[in-house]
Parts: C-alpha cells; structure tokens; sequence
C-alpha cells in the first residue's frame, strides 16, 4: 500500500515514539511511504516561531528521508490545493488541510495520529 505521513508522523519516523501499527507500516517492505512538502513546510514553520524545536536543515534533512530512509517526496501541485480548499470544515489546519488533499487526489493512506482525517475519507493507520 501507499501511505503519506502527516507531519507527526514524519518526525517521529524511525524512532519508538510511534504507535505499533503505524511503525508497522512505515516499516514494511510492501508499502510505499511518501513525505510531503506540505510537513516540512509546517515544520520549518513552527520551528521558526519557536513552538518546535528542529535543528537540522531542511534540505538535508529531505535528503536524509529519501536518502537513508527510502521515503517518496511527494511535492503540492494545484490539484492538491484545489481539493484541499473545496473539501468540509471538519478540520481547520491548513497543513493537514493540504495533507488531505494531496492524500485523496494520489490516493494514499495516512499514517496519522488525528482521527479528524477519517471524516474525509482517508484510510488511516496510527494506533
């Protein structure tokens, strides 16, 4: 299967601070996971403002996803914006807003932890 990581996830990739099925399925050989532009943006984002703290370079650090980690980078393109912003309000975050979309246009699981991507019909693996 295919699966995008939320940002969460994305962080937490490759260490134990994620639950059992999603490193499961970050982990098995049958599955393609991709990362997006979205989550390092968002990452860049919060780091900037001091409400996370990431010391790497985010060039490097994609890198090192593709690189060591064998993820896909899946990068925003206009279909994915264009689903993102028709899609309900069920959800505010403009980042997994985004997420969302490029995972229903590409037709992607989730690896997520926020339940609020079930309710747009996104098949999601966390817990």
């Amino acid at each position: 299967m295919k699966f995008l990581l939320d940002t969460q996830a994305l962080i937490f990739a490759g260490s134990d601070k994620l639950p059992k099925t999603a490193s499961s399925a970050l982990v098995s050989s049958s599955n393609q996971i991709y990362f997006s532009t979205v989550s390092l943006w968002e990452i860049g984002i919060k780091s900037s403002l001091g409400k996370l703290i990431f010391k790497r370079n985010l060039i490097e650090y994609k890198d090192l996803l593709i690189d060591d980690l064998g993820f896909l980078f899946l990068q925003i393109d206009v279909s994915h914006i264009e689903k993102a912003v028709h899609l309900p309000w069920h959800h505010k975050d403009p980042f997994d807003r985004l997420l969302i979309g490029q995972a229903l246009i590409e037709g992607l699981g989730v690896i997520a932890h926020d339940a609020q991507f079930d309710r747009y019909g996104c098949k999601r693996v966390w817990d």
